[in-house]
């Protein structure tokens, strides 16, 4: 899996190759018994990780979340739901669009980001990161640091 996850930054087909591994290994038990006995668990986490740290690119800044996605063309979407600063958060990759959407909360909004274009979100608002990216070219950055 950390091959998968370094890999995905610089050779697709091959990261791509031992993310499908890895998820193979645990979902048809190829090591004949160690999925039963939860050796696995942690390799399917990593798996995890991988979606979304590697494919999608999500990071924590000082004070945004950012996504820097490199989805391998064999998959064309990802989704999934995180946990930031008091939000619950889907996020919905494709090729052509990042969606980050904020489930209603009294939570503080909060910056998401992508290729340095950040958009403040609040409880129960949506963006598509790809489409603010493509529209924030010309704008400065937010101050961050708050």
């Amino acid at each position: 899996m950390v091959h998968s996850s370094v890999l995905s930054r610089f050779n697709e087909d091959r990261a791509w190759a031992l993310f499908r591994e890895a998820l193979v290994a645990d979902l048809d038990d190829t090591q004949e018994g160690t999925t039963r006995a939860g050796t696995h668990l942690g390799a399917m986490a990593g798996t995890v990780d991988i979606l979304t740290l590697s494919f999608a690119g999500l990071q924590t800044e000082a004070n945004a979340l950012t996504f820097d996605p490199r989805l391998p063309t064999h998959l064309e979407k990802v989704e999934f739901q995180i946990q930031y600063r008091g939000h619950l958060i889907d996020v919905a990759l494709s090729i052509d669009s990042l969606l980050i959407r904020l489930h209603p909360s009294t939570a503080p909004p909060i910056y998401v980001g992508s290729a340095g274009a950040y958009v403040e979100l609040a409880g129960g608002e949506s963006t598509d990161l790809f489409e603010a990216r493509r529209g924030l070219q010309n704008k400065s950055t937010p101050d961050l640091t708050r």
